[in-house]
This record gives C-alpha cells, structure tokens and sequence, in this order.
C-alpha cells in the first residue's frame, strides 16, 4: 500500500466525506476525488498539497507511513503540561505494561519452537509500541529536568 492509498483512505474518512473536504479546502471535488484516488493515473498531489491535506485530515498517519518505509517509528513529542512526580510514575507503568505485553508476544510464539510470518508481525507491532512508550518516557523526563533546572533558576535569581 502506497502513500496515496493512505491519504486516499483518510480523506474518505474525513468528517462529511471527500465532497466536504473538498469545500473546506476550496477545491473542486471531482478533481480533488481525482487527485486522491490511486486507481487514477491522470492526477497526481503535488507536496504541497500533501502538506495540507495532512493538516486538514489532522492525522499522523503520513508520518507514519513513511517511517515504516524507513524501518523507523514516529514517537509524539509531549509538551511538559506540568509534568507531576505521579504523572511520571504512570509514564513509566505504561513501559512496563508494553514491555510486558512484548514479552508476552514473544514468549507465545517461541512457545512451539517456531516463528511464523504473522508472529513476527506481532512481535514487531508490540515493540514499535514499547520503544514509543520508552521515547515518550524519555522526552518528558528531558522536559522534567529542563523545567526543574529553570524552576531553580528562578528561586536563585529570587534569592539575589
């Protein structure tokens, strides 16, 4: 499956459908619905235009797929949103909880000896979403200790 099957299925699901997608972004719709259907070989999305689709579909599916292509994972960049010692904790239970689950996928498959296709599929998911779990603990503990580090900056400038 290619790029313009993604997009192509993502603007089906677009609420109100490819006609209303097609008016929000001032489009033609036949030649939108041309543009997008991949059994179309007559019209074709210029990047830009990708770049705005994928704004309009709010999705990270694109990012995604070309991440999969590369043999990479897309991890979300969290924001600090005042991170708590307990919000941290959970963090880290969802690690273990997917490292788990990981495990469990593993350990299944090799319980007959053997690895099918289908298993191995299994175990792949499980760990793209193990390591994003782990990304994501680390991206919020780097924005932990960055707020921690001006917090104190700020109480030694008020010390002064």
């Amino acid at each position: 499956m290619g790029i313009e099957h993604v997009i192509y299925r993502l603007a089906l699901k677009y609420p109100g459908g490819m006609r209303q997608l097609a008016e929000d972004l001032g489009r033609n719709y036949n030649v939108l619905t041309n543009k997008l259907n991949p059994n179309v070989a007559t019209h074709h999305v210029y990047i830009e235009e990708l770049d705005v689709l994928v704004a309009f579909l709010d999705t990270d599916e694109v990012a995604k797929y070309f991440a999969a292509q590369r043999n990479m994972f897309c991890v979300k960049s969290p924001g600090f949103d005042g991170l708590s010692d307990g919000a941290l904790l959970d963090l880290f239970i969802s690690l273990e909880s997917e490292k788990a689950q990981w495990l469990e996928k593993m350990k299944d498959a090799l319980s007959d000896g053997n690895i099918s296709t289908a298993e191995a599929g299994e175990i792949e998911r499980e760990y793209g979403e193990f390591i994003s779990a782990a990304a994501e603990m680390m991206a919020r503990i780097r924005l932990y200790a960055q707020a921690s580090e001006e917090r104190a900056k700020r109480i030694a400038g008020l010390k002064k």
